[in-house]
């Protein structure tokens, strides 16, 4: 398993990682086989869409951001379609997280995502979200908030055979 993409600090809004379908060619990116599929902290900007992310451990992590995550995570497919490699000498049975985010203000296009067998589809902690449109198959969390900080939407998302569809948790 390779660590993956990760980005650091970039506050430049014309710079950072843009994935996303090439319909020239008819050729949709596919991120596999990593501990993260993609990793952003410290305001990255990132825009990731109609992408697969298969059989990593954490498929798109993002934390540590000081201002709203404006860029957009949307039309993606988040799966399992075998076994996972092994990290560090250990063997997931699934990945952790279609989406997690720590210490985001607010993370505004999360949707039309496609989220199938892994623990957590959305994973927000200290953060806030608006997610709309996104199909939770056989996940145990369909979205996870905890903590809150910030707004959160939930709108006309389809949730299937999750233990927990929606879970809103405080702590403190």
């Amino acid at each position: 398993m390779w660590k993956g993409i990760f980005l650091e600090g970039n506050l430049n809004e014309t710079q950072g990682l843009d994935i996303q379908k090439c319909n020239v060619l008819d050729v949709t990116p596919v991120i596999a086989d990593a501990e993260y599929g993609v990793f952003a902290s410290k305001d990255s900007r990132l825009f990731i869409a109609n992408s697969t992310f298969d059989k990593n451990f954490h498929h798109v992590w993002v934390e540590n951001y000081r201002f709203a995550l404006s860029q957009r995570i949307f039309g993606n497919t988040f799966e399992k379609s075998g076994s996972l490699l092994d990290i560090d000498g250990e063997s997931p049975l699934d990945p952790m997280h279609g989406v997690y985010m720590k210490d985001v203000p607010q993370t505004e296009k999360l949707e039309n995502n496609n989220f199938y067998n892994c623990h957590n589809g959305i994973y927000a902690e200290y953060s806030g979200f608006k997610t709309s449109g996104n199909t939770m198959t056989d996940v145990y969390n369909g979205i996870y908030s905890l903590d809150q900080q910030g707004e959160v939407h939930i709108s006309d998302n389809d949730i299937e055979d999750c233990h927990y569809g929606v879970r809103i948790q405080k702590t403190n």
